[in-house]
């Protein structure tokens, strides 16, 4: 990898941090956390306590974001949603031996859902993935603690709320790069689309179509009451309160951790403010 595409990554990272987005190192050219799994876990430095996860480490602290991609590894970016108080729709395209392999793409899916209930769908922060797909980013909404889900909402779409994250605009995988498509800034999640996430299926099936049946509302749950959700208008997220976020390690755990402690910095590094423009990757060359 060039030295102008390790510089775009570490200007894409310290972009998304100074939106105060929480990020975490992926190894380079992949979407793999750069972090150990739970069961290869030595419960030493941060993990003395119990195994600690990358979204509970990922941080927008700009010194630690600018020493991380500044060590000369061309890291690429995870973006956590649940801390940073997003949610994010992953509209994939249909993959051949996977659920929804013969239905239309997520994007599609995404639409007819939005017609079918009388939704809005406003333009936001949306990303162009490598195959074809997007990701859509949304403020989530007071007192929702959304989880991230696998094709619940539709057959080619995923979340990523709490317990999960998405690579940011700037990374690169060896099929090509994720992209900004609209810098809008993330506006709340529409409340038909946070019902969508959180209503339970129904497994029962219409005998005169073969199809599934209207979803169910759902039992009162911790992420989002029930009463909350059923009052909510197109348009109108529901507000009621939620369960605390998973506790983030003590800032005098020890180390090791995946971020290094800053060093004198050479040069100078961009300071983000909200809908600046991402620097774009450089192209990689044959």
């Amino acid at each position: 990898m060039s030295q102008a595409q390790r510089a775009a990554l570490r200007a894409a990272a310290l972009e998304i941090a100074g939106r105060g987005w929480k990020v975490f190192p992926c190894r380079p050219g992949t979407k793999a956390s750069f972090w150990h799994r739970k069961d290869d876990c030595r419960s030493v430095g941060v993990c003395a306590a119990g195994h600690v996860t990358p979204e509970s480490l990922a941080t927008s602290d700009l010194d630690k974001v600018d020493a991380k991609w500044s060590a000369g590894v061309p890291y690429n970016i995870a973006l956590f949603p649940g801390p940073s108080g997003l949610f994010l729709l992953d509209c994939d395209q249909p993959k051949p031996g996977h659920k929804g392999e013969h239905d239309p793409d997520g994007w599609t899916q995404l639409q007819a859902l939005a017609a079918e209930r009388g939704g809005p769908l406003p333009n936001t922060y949306t990303v162009a993935t490598p195959t074809g797909g997007r990701h859509l980013l949304y403020t989530a909404p007071p007192g929702c603690h959304l989880r991230s889900t696998v094709k619940h909402i539709s057959s080619n779409i995923d979340t990523r709320g709490w317990g999960g994250y998405a690579l940011a605009p700037g990374s690169i995988r060896p099929d090509g790069a994720y992209e900004l498509l609209d810098d809008t800034w993330p506006v709340e999640l529409p409340g038909w689309l946070v019902q969508a996430t959180v209503e339970h299926a129904s497994t029962a099936l219409s005998s005169a179509t073969g199809r599934p049946q209207p979803r169910r509302m759902p039992t009162p749950t911790r992420q989002c009451g029930t009463s909350a959700i059923a009052s909510a208008r197109p348009g109108q997220a529901p507000a009621t309160k939620s369960s605390p976020p998973p506790p983030t390690p003590s800032a005098n755990s020890s180390e090791p951790s995946c971020w290094t402690r800053p060093t004198p910095a050479t040069t100078s590094r961009p300071r983000s403010r909200p809908g600046t423009p991402l620097h774009q990757p450089a192209k990689t060359t044959a």
